[in-house]
């Protein structure tokens, strides 16, 4: 699978393998044990919401991120781990 490609010396992420990844860090929130594996999620979220908005505009990192976690309501939500 490929996941970059290059242009004028620059490295490219595949919006693909972007998703996989915003996936999995969605899922490392979800799942860790103790705030420091929370915090580190967040930084990865963060980390591949920039890329996206910078590869692909900001109405793609904004896509990226209710697909994963909801409407802005449920954002919030999904960060602090609370049911609505």
């Amino acid at each position: 699978m490929r996941w970059c490609y290059h242009r004028e010396s620059e490295v490219i992420m595949d919006k693909k393998y972007i998703e996989n990844q915003y996936h999995l860090a969605v899922l490392d929130f979800q799942t860790a044990r103790s705030e420091e594996a929370q915090w580190e999620a967040r930084k990865t979220m963060a980390r591949l919401e920039q890329i996206a908005a910078q590869e692909y505009g900001f109405e793609y990192a904004d896509d990226l991120h209710e697909k994963e976690l909801g409407g802005k309501e449920n954002i919030v939500r999904g960060l602090e781990g609370k049911q609505p």
